[in-house]
């Protein structure tokens, strides 16, 4: 990935970013962003030998109301405007929810939880978006 595509691929993460951080009330967060030029990890998908790359991952604090979001540019790059805005609102889920997290250090199955948690979140606020554009709300 050369400079320009770099530059390209963190304003289309960070214009989504802002278009959803205040009506997602992320505006209180302290949020600093760490750019990979990489592709993400890959992740098997359960049942079989397909896999997803990972796009952004974030960590956060909430008692401090810090957030720290990686975005791996090399995946980035490949994903529609669509899919790039719905995995930044699914991160963003993380970032509200994560107060919740219980079993953490027990190794529970917590993370699965989250994620679907944070799924059908993300889908919701798509959803309602769309709608608002149509005029249905």
């Amino acid at each position: 990935m050369n400079d320009a595509e770099f530059e390209e691929q963190k304003a289309r993460v960070l214009a989504v970013f802002e278009k959803w951080s205040v009506p997602l009330w992320l505006e209180g967060y302290d949020t600093t962003f760490y750019w990979e030029r990489t592709k993400g990890p890959e992740r098997k998908m359960e049942g079989g030998d397909t896999h997803w790359q990972t796009t952004l991952k974030v960590n956060s604090n909430w008692t401090h109301m810090d957030a720290a979001i990686t975005a791996y540019l090399g995946t980035i790059m490949n994903v529609t405007e669509v899919e790039l805005e719905t995995a930044v609102v699914h991160e963003c889920m993380h970032i509200l929810v994560c107060e919740t997290r219980q079993g953490e250090d027990k190794g529970d199955d917590w993370l699965d939880h989250e994620e679907r948690v944070c799924t059908m979140l993300a889908k919701a606020f798509m959803t309602v978006r769309q709608y608002a554009k149509e005029g249905k709300l």
